[in-house]
């Protein structure tokens, strides 16, 4: 059943059916929240996503130099370092999210650790491949040095992970040894690894286990304004034409935070196409731009410095009347151009990226608004991340750098397998399907009847049709619920003389 089904079926059952969009707006809100209570109550299999999480290694060089500046916040490299544009992806064909989908932007050592001199800094944004930007002064001797490293110590999962289930290496060159480190990373919890005090810069070329950190969280964005509406030529975007448009926060790498407020605007009557100029603007009608950096002036960092910006439209709305279909459906607006589906440029089918200092962008052609462009997943903005112990620094993959008319970065990482419980996409489009098997279809129309019946104070209905969600699901589970196989050992960290643990401090190997 898509979602026009659901709601059919439900007003069936009911025998209420309005046509009225308010109400099919709220009846699809319903059956969205009995498909997500489904979702999340068991561990279902059609619920997981395998995908693949690249693990980039330090970096360093002995033939390019950083020029640093003792109370500066800015590092120069005296070459293009490759790497640090690196995308910040786990695989652009399992969840389809937005920092994935069709390779958008987004460096992967953003929010990592630069270190020189013995000391540590975040790095707040990654401007070029020749320049980087710290979230605290440098504080050490001016001047060229070598003595310099980006660690690369945390990584974002995926953008639709509800909870990490599986973290392999499975087939590793480097293995050797008596223990090959083929197979699970486990776990650990913050407070177990505090109390093994696992140091933050041991590495090898391969992890034991993974740390859970705490997350980044995302502001979210505010509003938009018109700041004009003009028709110069070339441009595509036809006349009395309705968008409505919202904007997100993008931040270290590939993070999105939480919408702003839509703005729905009609294209003026004068014939031909036309540009469409918007700003980002607070709740107080302040400019939301980070100021242009300032080298004798930025000791620590400026409002909204790192802070880039992701604008989307509403699929499901209609162009000429400006009404909305049923809820939102927030698609990305990409580069586009005068000719083609896409546009005709490499990077015209990507999501816009506007910098931190900008405080407006202008739309210009139809095809940005493209129906196939990356959905948007109704993100809070806190991202979940974790830390793989020890720190990998060995890659299985190396590809180097390739200029011409067809050009690539230079990128070499370690491919690790990861397994995944997924959000669900929400059915918004009237051909939306719940992404499960078909039996679950009658589970989310009961549900939503639950909530309708709770609604009207009639208890004993809505009681029934909780009783038919039980038993229904405990048929189901037996179906599409793996069993877990859980092995314990234990002693495997007893406590030695002087209260030392008999472990490995280096690793979470038992000491010989």
């Amino acid at each position: 059943m898509n979602l026009a089904d659901l709601r059919s079926k439900v007003k069936n059952i009911t025998d209420y059916s309005p046509e009225l969009s308010t109400y099919n707006v709220q009846m699809d809100d319903l059956i969205n929240d009995a498909m997500y209570s489904i979702w999340t109550s068991k561990r279902w299999r059609f619920a997981q996503v395998r995908d693949i999480l690249k693990v980039y290694p330090d970096l360093s060089s002995s033939t390019v130099t950083a020029t640093l500046t003792n109370g500066s916040r800015r590092v120069v490299f005296s070459a293009p370092v490759y790497m640090l544009i690196a995308e910040q992806t786990s695989g652009p064909f399992g969840s389809q999210s937005f920092s994935t989908a069709y390779g958008s932007s987004g460096s992967a050592y953003e929010g990592e650790i630069f270190a020189s001199g013995n000391r540590e800094y975040n790095i707040i944004k990654v401007v070029s491949t020749t320049e980087i930007r710290l979230d605290e002064q440098y504080r050490g001797p001016t001047g060229a040095t070598f003595d310099w490293k980006v660690k690369k110590r945390f990584y974002d999962l995926p953008d639709d992970c509800l909870e990490l289930l599986n973290i392999s290496q499975r087939d590793i060159p480097t293995a050797g040894g008596q223990r090959p480190p083929h197979g699970k990373l486990s776990g650990l919890s913050k407070r177990r690894e505090e109390e093994l005090n696992l140091r933050e810069d041991y590495t090898a070329t391969f992890a034991e286990c993974y740390i859970d950190t705490p997350p980044v969280n995302v502001p979210p964005g505010e509003k938009l304004v018109l700041i004009a509406d003009d028709s110069p030529p070339g441009v595509t975007i036809p006349a009395n034409y309705y968008v409505e448009l919202c904007w997100a926060f993008h931040y270290w790498g590939a993070k999105i935070g939480p919408l702003s407020e839509p703005l729905l605007y009609k294209t003026s009557s004068v014939a031909g196409g036309h540009n469409i100029t918007i700003g980002f603007r607070s709740f107080d009608d302040k400019v939301i731009a980070a100021q242009t950096f300032a080298l004798a002036l930025d000791r620590v960092p400026n409002k909204y410095e790192g802070l880039r910006k992701v604008l989307f439209f509403n699929q499901n709305l209609n162009p000429t009347t400006g009404k909305r279909i049923g809820l939102p459906c927030w698609r990305a607006i990409t580069g586009g151009g005068q000719v083609g589906e896409e546009g005709g440029t490499a990077d015209s089918g990507k999501p816009i990226l506007i910098s931190d200092e900008l405080s407006q962008i202008t739309l210009q052609y139809i095809n940005q608004f493209n129906p196939g462009n990356p959905r948007y997943a109704e993100w809070d903005g806190s991202i979940p991340r974790i830390r793989p112990y020890p720190r990998i620094i060995g890659f299985d993959f190396y590809n180097p750098q390739v200029e011409g008319e067809i050009s690539a970065a230079e990128e070499y990482f370690r491919r690790l397998e990861i397994r995944y419980f997924k959000k669900p996409t929400r059915m918004v489009l009237s051909t939306d399907t719940p992404q499960m098997p078909h039996e679950f279809s009658q589970l989310v129309v009961y549900g939503v009847l639950e909530d309708v019946y709770n609604k009207s104070g009639n208890f004993e209905l809505a009681n029934a049709y909780r009783k038919k969600i039980d038993k229904s699901i405990l048929g189901l589970e037996r179906r599409y619920i793996d069993s877990i196989d859980t092995n314990f050992q234990r002693g495997s960290f007893s406590v030695g003389q002087d209260a030392f643990t008999l472990y490995d401090p280096n690793s979470l190997k038992l000491a010989p």
